[in-house]
């Protein structure tokens, strides 16, 4: 018994160091100047959540001309590309609805796919069953202002409609906590595909999912 309340204890005094080199992090908020953004949706059967992804981001505070979104049908079986022309008919955002070639399939080949479309040099990419907040575009551009910058960690919360939803979150929030400390020690371990950005050139550059693309 004592190995495990030792195990604990020691996990808890990780999270509470994490917590306190968080809090002394003094990242900028906000800059004078905005940069033109790619924001890219994957998608494969989500038409029961494209509704509220779309109404999130009509909320979005950002210049029109600043911004594209381009969304990307993962060969879905359902009506989700159907409906989100629906949803799309007054947005106020220049966008694309591509659909994946029959030899490409998954989330990484509709983001390479994307990516090769994009107008901008900085690329923001979600997931369909999220929302996102008013200022996401605004705090996710901040760190491109400085070119040593060439991935962005966002971010990702559980939405709490449920109790398992917030049992769900309690697990989730230290490792989202770890690897947002992990990239500021400079010792990045992991990020979120949900809440992401990235460098256009650095990511064909490298050529990220040449050896996990399954």
């Amino acid at each position: 018994m004592w190995f495990y309340i030792a195990i604990i204890s020691v996990y808890s005094l990780l999270l509470f160091y994490f917590t306190f080199l968080w809090s002394r992090n003094k990242s900028a908020r906000s800059q004078k100047s905005l940069l033109k953004v790619t924001v890219i949706v994957p998608f494969r059967d989500e038409e029961e959540n494209l509704s509220s992804l779309i109404n999130s981001f009509n909320q979005i505070d950002y210049p029109v001309d600043m911004a594209e979104f381009i969304f990307v049908n993962d060969h879905s079986t359902d009506q989700s590309e159907y409906k989100l022309q629906q949803f799309l008919i007054n947005f106020p955002f220049a966008f694309q609805i591509l659909s994946l070639p029959m030899h490409l399939v998954g989330k990484k080949q509709g983001i390479i796919y994307a990516v090769g479309k994009a107008k901008s040099t900085i690329i923001i990419a979600t997931d369909a069953d999220c929302e996102v907040p008013s200022s996401w575009l605004r705090l996710m551009q901040v760190p491109f202002h400085s070119n040593s910058i060439h991935l962005v960690s966002g971010n990702v919360v559980f939405k709490n409609r449920r109790f398992i939803d917030k049992l769900f979150q309690m697990e989730f929030a230290p490792l989202i906590g770890v690897g947002g400390v992990s990239i500021l020690l400079g010792k990045a371990g992991m990020a979120n595909g949900a809440n992401i950005a990235f460098r256009k050139n650095t990511f064909e550059e490298l050529d990220v999912f040449k050896d996990n693309i399954h």
